[in-house]
């Protein structure tokens, strides 16, 4: 028997050919190393019969010649190998090909509120202190007094926090401490009625001082949204700071009040609750929410000094007189509702610092002002990724009509609102409205309070001083208007007409019939969980007989 010859594996050139063909095919290692060991096994399978090394080259090259083109040959093997795969692997690369599709997506969309930047147009805290000043002397500005009084006022002894609020029920060594307190403290309280005498009020903000740069690994900055917050937080500190002192040197001008009334000067007693009414009401009209609901407080504050003056004095009909002009003045120059213009230029101020600027009024929003721009915590993944975000004249527009609406709303008696017809443009599309569209409307509805309260201050003046004249109580809140002791008859802004009145054995009673806008015959109020308060929930808002 004759052996067959040895031969090489296979010819030099079908292992290139193998081996280039292999590499062309930019698969995973696996399938490549299948493809090499199936072409490997072909070519040796069709040279087994070969009788020598010259016919196993010759023949090797005629399959190589039929294989054809090696990079649509390895095409070829490239797609039969992906058709042969498991449905499930299948499935999950498509899986996987559509998730980076959607992050690559994301990103895009994502990568938009980062490119460009805003243009600030606007110094707002400029803006701010001009608005308010609007070109007026400093003279005629009552915040430098309302300052000099502050910085004189002395701390309260500690005796005053804790014990009773009235005077007539402290003991002797409270009441001295009383004294002491206000002896110390005239001069700031003699700048705080100096004051009142002025013609005008308008704070003062300081400049924010430029925020430093963030820093840091993984930290994630929106200048725009930071900046804006660091000037709101500064003026807050402001405001916090100087409404401290102010509630302070009010709660002193109370007490003072309490001891002249005790010492008959009844006269002097009185003016102090002019000038602390004013110097509410010109807190109350100028400023920040929160300092306008302070002003409302000081302002409620002078009324209810008023009243327990006029409660325990025998005030003359002279003046009775000059102090029903005093209030009335004051009541004339009031507005029915409280201006809101600092709120919208803090808003204003955040837009032009989240938005981009194309130079005519317009731009698309930025990372810092995906929350202001997204019309709702739900809506915002496909806001972003249909980036359907509104621009810069949607946001401005949709602020300026909403803030049209609250004006127009603040002017409208809480009676007015309760019987107007419900809004349908009252359903909000921006959480800004949300977020600020109750806190205006308490704001609001406390100013129509404080309107109530000094409506009928001036009826009890009106009434004492037709007592005082006729000798016997008035009917009707009428008779005073035909005596000429009041301008108008006094109103109640929580029903349809003035305030309830009506004689009683023991002198008289007035009442508003309160929020709940419901007439209980004088029931006094009381809040939602039951307390007695004069502005409570439910019942009415007496104003007299005065109660402690």
């Amino acid at each position: 028997m004759v052996e067959k010859p040895t031969f090489d594996p296979l010819p030099v050139g079908a292992s290139k050919f193998i081996e280039g063909l292999v590499k062309k095919v930019r698969y995973r290692k696996k399938v490549r190393q299948d493809v090499h060991a199936e072409l490997q096994a072909h070519f040796e399978d069709a040279l087994s019969d070969c009788a020598s090394s010259q016919e196993r080259e010759q023949l090797a090259a005629t399959l190589i010649a039929e294989f054809g083109d090696p990079r649509f040959l390895a095409r070829l093997i490239r797609r039969g190998k992906k058709r042969c795969r498991p449905v499930w692997v299948k499935g999950m690369i498509r899986l996987a090909q559509v998730a980076a599709l959607c992050v690559l997506y994301l990103v895009l969309c994502v990568s938009r509120l980062f490119i460009g930047a805003p243009t600030i147009k606007v110094d707002t805290i400029a803006w701010l202190n001009e608005s308010v000043r609007q070109g007026r002397d400093e003279s005629l500005n009552a915040r430098h007094d309302l300052i000099e009084a502050c910085s004189l006022l002395s701390k309260g002894p500690s005796i005053l926090t804790k014990g009773p609020r009235l005077i007539q029920d402290m003991n002797d060594v409270q009441r001295q401490a009383v004294e002491a307190y206000l002896t110390e403290n005239q001069p700031a309280l003699d700048h705080f009625r100096q004051a009142a005498t002025k013609p005008h009020y308008w704070p003062y903000y300081a400049p924010v001082e430029p925020m430093p740069e963030l820093t840091g690994i993984g930290t994630v900055t929106v200048p725009g949204m930071m900046d804006s917050m660091a000037m709101i937080a500064h003026l807050m500190n402001q405001c916090m700071e100087s409404i401290r002192t102010v509630r302070q040197l009010a709660f002193a001008m109370e007490y003072q009040i309490q001891w002249e009334t005790e010492q008959g000067q009844i006269d002097q007693a009185l003016a102090d609750c002019v000038a602390l009414i004013q110097c509410g009401r010109f807190m109350a009209g100028t400023g920040f929410l929160i300092e306008e609901m302070v002003g409302v407080a000081i302002a409620a504050l002078g009324h209810r000094s008023t009243l327990r003056v006029l409660d325990v004095a025998d005030v003359n009909e002279t003046l009775l007189a000059s102090t029903y002009r005093k209030f009335d003045a004051i009541l004339r120059s009031d507005k029915p509702f409280m201006p809101a213009d600092f709120e919208k230029a803090l808003i204003n101020d955040l837009v032009q610092r989240c938005f981009t600027d194309d130079g005519r009024g317009n731009g698309r929003v930025l990372a810092s002002g995906m929350i202001l721009a997204a019309s709702s915590t739900t809506s915002l993944l496909k806001d972003l990724l249909l980036f359907d975000f509104p621009d810069r004249q949607e946001i401005t527009q949709k602020i300026n009509t909403f803030y049209e609406r609250v004006e127009a709303q603040s002017g409208l008696s809480p009676w007015q609102l309760h019987e107007r017809p419900a809004d349908s443009e009252d359903t909000h599309d921006f959480w800004y409205m949300d977020t600020v569209g109750p806190a205006l409307a308490r704001v609001a509805e406390l100013g129509w309070r404080l309107k109530t309260d000094t409506e009928a201050t001036l009826a009890i003046i009106g009434i004492q001083h037709y007592h005082a004249t006729q000798g016997t109580l008035p009917s009707t809140l009428e008779e005073l208007l035909q005596a000429g002791l009041v301008g108008s008859i006094p109103r109640d802004y929580y029903s349809d007409g003035p305030l309830a009145y009506q004689r009683t054995d023991e002198g008289f009673l007035l009442y508003s019939r309160g929020e709940d806008m419901k007439d209980d015959g004088g029931r006094p109020a009381v809040t939602a969980e039951g307390k007695k308060h004069k502005h409570g929930a439910h019942g009415d808002w007496v104003y007299w007989p005065v109660t402690p």
